[in-house]
């Protein structure tokens, strides 16, 4: 029996063309340039370090260029340089595939073996992937039930065949005090529930520990849960995990129950994974023996497919960009690694095969660009804003991954991570990624504006941006860099559009 079970279908096939940026000066006498300049000013940034283009992608006109070849922390956009290569690399029609398969045993007293294959997908058992009604409860269903249909009674031993990647789950840039938390998910071949545990607590009488349950419920962790936290009139409910393993800590006070979950990361994805569903099976009346890691010499070419699960890599882009889901970011970019060497995807490989994308893309400005992750979390990316500008004007450009890559941009004021920002305050529309580390806030991508009579004479004039900020610090915040960014993209669209009925992104 061989099921399939499909993320949501996704078709394109091409080629990604790959321009590159001519060499420009600022257009228009300068007078955008020297708006940006008096606007930034006037805000007395202190040792801010700003760096900003802006170029009419149409006119091929650079229009505003404030320090945009200084190397920058890009923060989250990062990520635009990762699903922009991820998306030529593997393809704008590639499928993660994760496998569950059976070795029949010679007797059945001594049990089948069964191998669970990742391939490196990040939205395995994703809350935000599934439909109305369904739960992390309702995907380990699927598995048992494909395990059950697929006439295994006994378990002899659950392998996880986690090798598409290699083991560091965490990158050593990212803050070591910060890997509990849902953006320092660990990264692995095999990635289940956004590598996380949903933590829902909820008060008791006041003074005595709230009821927390867990989704999904790991029965194997409970001898490292400890519950301190108190039932009080006040909510600092938070969560500990001591590092590099499972033992999790409830913290602080819990006055309300809650809906929406409290996140806390697991250790090892693919064991825990292996662990969980060994445990669904017992559950489900199948006795299952020991759970394993594949050996690096393990081969399973007998092995017959019960069933697949499959995400297409353009539902991967848009999360990874619209919702700004580091570990899909991360996944992508081992993914990349392993479809160049044909070893374990890591972090070195991945950054090579960006590397080598962007190379394509700028030539030997790529040089520029230094590759440490893949989401932005570190600190040693590096990157300048007229590469981003470069690297949107190539995609902007691409026939084959353009459908892609624009749908996966937050619509400002609509959706993503851009929803609460400059809502009904352009004539033309943005479309973008935001980035927020500390002391860094970074903005980059599209606007479109409108013709002033929407005809095919007059076509939509698309303007590509990136504004980097690092090194801000009081009196200067985060929110003050924000809406620094929004008036700066408002005097583009003061300056430059016509008054019309915004377009959408074309292409």
């Amino acid at each position: 029996m061989n099921l399939v079970f499909a993320y949501r279908p996704f078709i394109v096939s091409a080629t990604l063309l790959l321009l590159a940026w001519p060499p420009d000066a600022v257009a228009s006498g300068g007078y955008l340039h020297g708006k940006f300049r008096a606007l930034i000013q006037a805000r007395n940034l202190g040792k801010t370090s700003v760096a900003i283009c802006v170029a009419d992608l149409d006119q091929r006109e650079t229009l505003v260029a404030l320090g945009a070849d200084k190397a920058m922390i890009p923060a989250s956009n990062m990520k635009l340089l990762t699903t922009a290569a991820a998306l030529s690399t593997l393809g704008p029609s590639f499928t993660f595939r994760t496998t569950l398969a059976v070795l029949e045993a010679d007797t059945k007293d001594n049990g089948d073996t069964l191998i669970f294959v990742g391939d490196g997908d990040p939205a395995l058992g994703d809350p935000r992937g599934m439909t109305e009604g369904e739960d992390v409860e309702t995907v380990l269903r699927k598995w048992t039930e494909a395990v059950q249909r697929g006439g295994v009674t006994r378990v002899g031993t659950l392998i996880v065949d986690d090798r598409v990647f290699d083991r560091q789950w965490a990158h050593p840039d990212w803050p070591r005090d910060q890997l509990n938390r849902w953006y320092c998910a660990e990264v692995a071949g095999i990635n289940f529930h956004q590598n996380c545990l949903g933590v829902y607590p909820q008060p008791t009488m006041k003074g005595q520990s709230p009821i927390v349950t867990l989704a999904p419920d790991p029965p194997f962790m409970a001898s490292g849960v400890r519950n301190r936290a108190i039932t009080s009139d006040t909510d600092t409910f938070w969560i500990s995990r001591k590092h590099a393993t499972n033992h999790i800590t409830f913290m602080g006070k819990v006055r309300h129950r809650r809906r929406d979950p409290v996140w806390v990361t697991f250790h090892d994805p693919p064991m825990f994974v292996g662990q969980l569903l060994a445990d669904r099976l017992r559950r489900a009346g199948i006795p299952v023996g020991d759970v394993q890691r594949a050996g690096e010499e393990d081969r399973f070419d007998r092995a017959r497919v019960l069933a697949q699960w499959l995400t297409p890599l353009a539902d991967v882009v848009q999360r990874c960009n619209k919702r700004s889901q580091n570990l899909f970011a991360e996944a992508m970019m081992k993914r990349m690694g392993r479809q160049v060497t044909g070893g374990p995807g890591s972090w070195a490989t991945g950054g090579a095969a960006m590397r080598m994308f962007l190379s394509q893309v700028l030539g030997a400005d790529a040089a520029l660009v230094h590759i440490a992750d893949g989401s932005g979390m570190s600190r040693a990316n590096r990157v300048t804003a007229r590469t981003i500008v470069d690297l949107l004007d190539a995609m902007h450009r691409d026939a084959t991954t353009w459908p892609v890559f624009r749908d996966s941009l937050s619509i400002a004021g609509v959706d993503g991570t851009l929803r609460k920002r400059l809502k009904g305050k352009l004539s033309g529309m943005i479309y973008g990624k935001s980035g927020f580390i500390n002391r860094v806030c970074t903005l980059s991508g599209y606007l479109v504006l409108g013709s002033s009579d929407n005809t095919a004479d007059t076509p939509p004039r698309t303007i590509a941006f990136s504004m980097l900020f690092n090194d801000f610090a009081a009196p200067v915040y985060l929110h003050t860099i924000k809406k620094l960014q929004d008036e700066l993209l408002q005097l583009i669209d003061e300056t430059l559009a016509p008054q019309a009925v915004p377009p959408h992104l074309g292409g």
